[in-house]
């Protein structure tokens, strides 16, 4: 006897489970909630038997998320090394007895070092690794799944109830809507992994011209706040430029919803 579910379940479990305990089961489930919602607008609850015939699909990319991420993190050890043997080592505190400057005045040395970096990414944000396109096709794919999915099990339902099914139609729409699935998933993948590499390019960016701004100017956060400078050098530029780069993402929305808002106004402006 067929088990009645609905939809959202029935699908989720066709389009394949994520591994448990992996970070990307959020992202697998997300997928597998966006088809499925889109089915679940046409449907009720159905009987499992009606998603015979359909395939899982997992299209997961762990590799191509490990190499970026690797990829991001070598990029960095590697310019930090490179300073290294370019820059001469200045004299700076070794002992952990050194303390930091009277006021906070010194850190605006830091925050404008994260604000020039950031207008300087700015041009390039359109630029490297636009996710528009991709998200646009995963979208439509989507969609196009889903209510290839729900035509799917409507006409099943309807050749089973009228007694007039025909394996042959069963077995070549259940194939057209698992490609359709397979097709969707993939994009839906890509544009996920597409993001993440643009993350990873921008955050890469950002931490190394940190780091050259530090070798270059001599910034070096953790000795200016009294911390023993690290040994090696290396290591010392690496994490100013870790915050230096840090600070330009949050500093990069507040730019952008600062500019938002004046836009918002000006628009309003003309308008009344």
């Amino acid at each position: 006897m067929a088990t009645t579910v609905t939809p959202e379940d029935a699908l989720a479990a066709h389009l394949g489970q994520a591994r448990w305990g992996s970070r990307l089961s959020a992202i697998a489930t997300h997928r597998r909630d966006l088809i499925a919602t889109e089915t679940a607008q046409h449907l009720s609850p159905i009987e499992t038997d009606d998603f015979s015939g359909l395939e899982p699909q997992i299209s997961h990319k762990p590799y191509c998320r490990w190499g970026i991420a690797l990829a991001g993190v070598g990029s960095v050890l590697l310019v930090s090394q490179i300073l290294d043997a370019t820059y001469a080592h200045p004299s700076i505190v070794s002992t952990g007895s050194a303390v930091p400057l009277d006021g906070l005045t010194i850190f605006a040395v830091f925050f404008v070092a994260a604000l020039a970096i950031e207008r300087l990414l700015e041009p390039f944000s359109d630029a490297i690794l636009p996710t528009a396109t991709s998200a646009v096709k995963a979208g439509a794919a989507l969609r196009n799944a889903g209510a290839l999915t729900a035509v799917f099990v409507r006409t099943r339902s309807q050749r089973r109830e009228t007694a007039t099914s025909d394996e042959s139609d069963n077995d070549a729409d259940s194939k057209l809507v698992t490609q359709e699935i397979k097709s969707a998933a993939t994009k839906a993948e890509n544009l996920s992994v597409r993001q993440l590499a643009r993350t990873t390019a921008f955050w890469v960016i950002a931490t190394c011209a940190g780091m050259v701004v530090a070798a270059s100017m001599n910034l070096y956060f953790l000795s200016t706040i009294g911390i023993a400078a690290t040994k090696p050098w290396w290591a010392e530029v690496l994490a100013t430029g870790l915050i230096i780069g840090g600070g330009t993402k949050p500093l990069h929305d507040l730019v952008k919803l600062i500019s938002k808002s004046a836009e918002a106004q000006a628009a309003g402006g003309l308008d009344s």
